[in-house]
């Protein structure tokens, strides 16, 4: 893919952060960056790295850096990765009051400056975040939350190894919140293009829906405990959802965006998202009780984002 001529803001220049940035310089995409964080002198130092590890693999990034979100303009996409992060033994949800706060405050100060810009908010809990963001941004720019994309992609890392299949021959999405309520769409999970229930009968293969499932939820927890945060994976995913939707990809990857659930309202969700150029929810890739266990999962993530909105 040819790179892309436009702008990208990083607000939060920590460990996901840069290493988002990292992957934006190194694999074909941005040319442009922008990167802030509240820390005096820590997004510069992130910039000069970055710059030298562009400079090996011969790639041309244009690379600004600022202790202050106020100096973001005119960015193309902006990612928020700002926030208190999540310690193993805390909820995703644990969260909320006090990253409203910081999201509220971020938003506020880039809707002017950054008309008709991509928001997608990475801070926990993230479908609640992007809620807030949504709420402070308005008509004024584009937003959604990482949602369960990263989860999909920790998915079917798992199917590919228990089935022993290559990664590329795994299909299949998780949906719902980005949290304690994300379940997988099994009828969208395919092998080599059959069902997998399909592809494990004609294999002769056993494996429980129910552990994947748990493997999803609880891997991150696992990883936070060894090495402090989950870092290489979200900052891959967030590469893939930034580039195409401003590449005009036509990939889709379940993202959470603001949509209207039966029973519940506006909300914050993941379901299949088509990213290029727009950003359009497709759940009708569902199954009838799929869709149906949506309305669980927008239920929670309401009522958090109430929570959070009690701090503002």
């Amino acid at each position: 893919m040819a790179r892309v001529p436009y702008k990208v803001a990083v607000i939060g220049t920590g460990r996901v952060g840069a290493t988002f940035a990292y992957t934006m310089a190194i694999v074909p995409g941005i040319a442009k960056m922008v990167l802030v964080d509240v820390v005096p002198g820590l997004s510069k130092g992130v910039m000069e790295d970055i710059k030298h590890a562009a400079a090996v693999f011969r790639r041309s990034i244009e690379v600004e850096a600022y202790d202050d979100v106020s100096k973001v303009e005119n960015a193309d996409a902006i990612v928020i990765t700002a926030g208190k992060p999540r310690k193993a033994d805390m909820s995703r949800r644990d969260l909320a009051k006090v990253n409203a706060k910081i999201i509220a405050d971020i938003g506020d100060k880039l809707r002017d400056r950054n008309p008709g810009a991509l928001y997608m908010v990475i801070t926990n809990p993230v479908d609640a975040m992007a809620m807030i963001l949504a709420d402070v941004i308005g008509n004024k720019g584009k937003v959604i939350g990482s949602g369960t994309s990263l989860d999909t992609f920790r998915f079917r890392s798992a199917v590919s190894e228990l089935l022993k299949v290559p990664i590329a021959a795994v299909d299949g999405y998780v949906v719902g919140e980005h949290g304690e309520e994300a379940f997988v769409a099994w009828s969208t999970v395919t092998i080599k293009g059959a069902h997998i229930d399909e592809y494990m009968k004609t294999h002769n293969i056993e494996l429980k829906h129910e552990d994947i499932e748990n493997y999803v939820k609880e891997v991150a927890a696992a990883i936070i405990a060894k090495q402090g945060a989950t870092i290489w994976g979200p900052a891959a995913t967030f590469q893939e959802i930034v580039v195409s939707f401003l590449a005009n990809e036509d990939k889709v990857i379940p993202v959470s965006s603001i949509q209207e659930i039966e029973g519940v309202g506006r909300v914050a969700i993941s379901v299949p998202t088509l990213m290029s150029g727009e950003i359009r929810p497709l759940p009708q890739l569902l199954s009838p009780e799929e869709r149906e266990r949506l309305k669980r999962a927008a239920q929670a993530i309401k009522n958090v984002y109430e929570t959070a909105k009690e701090a503002l």
